[in-house]
């Protein structure tokens, strides 16, 4: 693995604390799921994407995460652009949904390779 990264709005993050969690890009997801509640913040957002080395990660237990239990820095800081358009380039399908909250039980039901964080911007439960 040549990289990990970290996706923040805040692009000036000089050190990352203990179990700061990042992704692997050679595995991106096939799907994301985001409520109709969020879909201007995805188009106006300024994300930014930050680079590790990935010697001082270890495997998370949400499948597809890396974290670390050290501070680390930062390799590099990139403007990620384009929200949507990044995952059109990615071939990564986004599906806007009225609640996460129906997703992430029926991925919970099942053996299913998942990840769902941020639950805690959801909705409100149904």
């Amino acid at each position: 693995m040549q990289a990990l990264y970290h996706f923040s709005e805040d692009p000036s993050i000089d050190r990352f604390r203990p179990h700061v969690p990042a992704t692997n890009p050679t595995k991106p997801p096939a799907v994301w799921a985001i409520e109709f509640g969020w879909l201007e913040r995805v188009r106006t957002t300024n994300l930014f994407r930050y680079r590790f080395d990935p010697a001082i990660f270890g495997p998370s237990e949400a499948s597809g995460q890396w974290v670390s239990n050290e501070p680390v820095e930062a390799v590099d800081v990139d403007p990620v652009g384009d929200l949507l358009a990044a995952h059109v380039t990615a071939g990564i399908e986004v599906r806007a949904v009225p609640s996460l909250w129906p997703l992430r039980d029926l991925v919970q039901s099942d053996r299913w390779d998942f990840s769902i964080v941020r639950m805690r911007n959801a909705a409100v439960r149904p």
